[in-house]
């Protein structure tokens, strides 16, 4: 026998009204249904919320969607509780959706309310929407994106359109960035705001942010990485901008090193990787890492110090 989730209905019709570009959806009304529309019109999620009367005397929940930019305010909708699976949880087990960009829906003894009520609240309710809604609010901008990046003393920061020029102590390094933020110095600081609230600006935002204050601690304090050879007669040698690398294969690897990176060796069987740009450094160790992953039985290869590599016990004989 076959059940009609209402619920669940209610969802798709909302989504696939945002899809389609309309200005508003209705569905049937009920208290579950309405309390789930106030919850999203009180989190910015839509525009409004109201009830009508049909000519039938039925009642309707009529919502007004919203979108920014073009773009429907809702990125995406989950229903996790269903009439053929009920999920539970306690305050405490209540998920963050997107970091708490999004809204987990819950039904409780005393109404529907959201997850960061449910927290304040802290009781154990029958959770009936445990994450029905999972969303991104663009009007919520990126943590990370919105902290300025404070330059240093010793340190200079030019920027010409979306080309930055970090000079420094130990180097310089340019980079030119994607015309979905905009960059500016103010007050010692660099400071990345987005151009508009679409996702592609979003999700480019504090990525952003976040190189370029790498090539501020980069100009001021290199990153490095940290490599151990392990196994009989493997050892590596620097030749010139080659690193020589001698695995157990018939024959050596050269490796070219790239421009602004450092590469030494101690012992050797100890590899220092060093360079003011992080991305240079993480690929360069990684590249050396590659020509002999390290196997799970004896060990033996090249890691990184401070991964964790899984062993796996050999074959016993008989």
């Amino acid at each position: 026998m076959s059940v009609h989730d209402t619920i669940g209905d209610f969802i798709t019709v909302i989504r696939n009204a945002g899809q389609a570009g309309k200005v508003t959806c209705s569905y049937p009304h009920s208290n579950l249904r309405l309390g789930i529309a106030q919850i999203l019109k009180s989190r910015g999620f839509v525009e409004n919320c109201d009830e009508e009367s049909t000519p039938a005397g039925h009642k309707n929940i009529q919502i007004t969607l919203k979108y920014i930019d073009g773009e429907h305010a809702i990125r995406g909708i989950n229903r996790v509780s269903t009439p053929g699976r009920r999920t539970y949880c306690g305050y405490r087990d209540i998920p963050r959706v997107l970091g708490g960009l999004g809204i987990s829906i819950l039904s409780t003894p005393n109404g529907v309310i959201d997850d960061k009520a449910a927290r304040k609240k802290q009781t154990r309710w029958r959770n009936s929407l445990q994450r029905l809604v999972t969303t991104l609010n663009l009007f919520k901008m990126s943590r990370i994106g919105k902290v300025p990046v404070q330059i240093p003393a010793g340190v200079e920061v030019k920027i010409t359109d979306q080309n930055v020029c970090v000079k420094g102590p130990n180097g310089e390094l340019n980079k030119i960035f994607s015309p979905l933020v905009s960059i500016s110095e103010a007050d010692n600081t660099v400071v990345v705001k987005p151009v508009n609230n679409t996702r592609a600006a979003q999700a480019n935002y504090g990525t952003t942010r976040s190189i370029i204050a790498n090539m501020v601690d980069g100009v001021t304090k290199p990153f490095s990485k940290d490599l151990l050879i392990e196994g009989v007669g493997f050892r590596a040698t620097v030749k010139g901008n080659k690193i020589d690398l001698e695995l157990g294969y018939s024959h050596p690897i050269l490796h070219d090193i790239p421009e602004g990176v450092t590469v030494t060796v101690a012992d050797n069987v100890k590899i220092h990787v060093e360079g003011a740009d992080k991305q240079k450094v993480g690929q360069m160790a990684a590249e050396i890492k590659s020509f002999y992953p390290v196997e799970p039985y004896k060990g033996k290869g090249v890691r990184i110090l401070g991964e964790y590599v899984r062993r796996k016990e050999g074959k016993k004989s008989a």
